[in-house]
């Protein structure tokens, strides 16, 4: 494409109709909290083969989210810590000094 795909109105229009049917935060939702997303994310990103405009590979991200999840699908450190516990309330962060992590 020769056009950046995030200018077409044709992503505006998918944006728009994902922040719509989730308008929450998938990754906040599943550690059980409510966060307005803010960012439409390919789950496979487009750089590793995934589909721009297949519904089934977008989802709601809130910015910390997608910040990191972008981060790791780029191979950078993500090195901020996971927040949240498991329903047992152990932390999720691996690394946290609860989970015997440095």
């Amino acid at each position: 494409m020769a056009d950046n795909p995030y200018n077409m109105k044709a992503w505006q229009r998918a944006r728009r109709l994902q922040l719509t049917v989730e308008p929450m935060c998938r990754h906040c939702a599943e550690r059980g909290m409510d966060t307005l997303a803010e960012h439409v994310d390919h789950i496979v990103p487009i750089t590793k083969g995934g589909d721009w405009w297949d519904g089934v590979n977008l989802q709601s991200l809130c910015e910390p989210c997608h910040s990191r999840k972008t981060a790791k699908d780029e191979g950078r450190s993500t090195r901020a810590p996971r927040f949240g516990c498991r329903v047992d309330g152990t932390p999720v962060d691996p690394k946290h000094h609860w989970n015997g992590g440095r």
